[in-house]
C-alpha cells in the first residue's frame, strides 16, 4: 500500500473525506440562546397595566413602574431606596461639559448642599461622590 493510501489516526479514507467546497456542517452551528441581558430588557420594557391615584387605568413598561416604585419608596423614608435613586440618577443622567468648569462646580456645590440636607453621612455623601467620579470617567 502507498503512504498517501494510508488509513489511520487524522487519515481517514479518501471517500469519507470532505469534498472541496463542501462543509463540515451543513446544518450549522446550534442558535445561541439569548443573553441574560437580552433577556431582562425584554421583561423590562414589557408593559404593564396600573391605575394611577385618580384610579385611571395606565400601561407603563416594567422598568418605569420599578423606578416609580423605587421613588415612592425614597419619597415616604426609605434610606436605602433614595441612595438607589441617587445612585441611578447619577449614572443616567446628562453628564457635565468638562470644558465648563464653573458649572461642573455649582452642580457639586449644589449637590453637597442637598446631601446634607437629606442628612447623609460624610461617608455616605463620600460614597455618591465617588460613584459620580467612577461613572463620569466610564463615559
Amino acid at each position: 500500500m502507498a503512504s498517501h493510501d494510508q488509513v489511520g489516526y487524522g487519515r481517514p479514507p479518501k471517500h469519507s473525506q470532505f469534498k472541496p467546497g463542501q462543509s463540515g456542517n451543513p446544518r450549522g452551528r446550534k442558535p445561541k440562546s439569548t443573553a441574560l441581558i437580552e433577556q431582562c430588557a425584554t421583561i423590562l420594557s414589557e408593559p404593564l397595566r396600573t391605575r394611577d391615584r385618580t384610579g385611571r387605568k395606565r400601561t407603563l413598561q416594567t422598568l418605569e413602574a420599578s423606578y416609580l416604585a423605587l421613588c415612592k419608596d425614597a419619597l415616604s423614608g426609605d434610606r436605602s431606596a433614595l441612595l438607589n435613586v441617587m445612585r441611578t440618577l447619577l449614572i443616567v443622567g446628562p453628564e457635565i461639559d468638562d470644558e465648563n468648569e464653573a458649572w461642573e462646580r455649582e452642580i457639586w456645590e449644589a449637590r453637597q448642599k442637598f446631601y446634607q440636607k437629606l442628612g447623609l453621612s460624610q461617608e455616605e455623601i463620600d460614597q455618591l461622590n465617588e460613584l459620580k467620579s467612577s461613572t463620569s470617567r466610564r463615559y
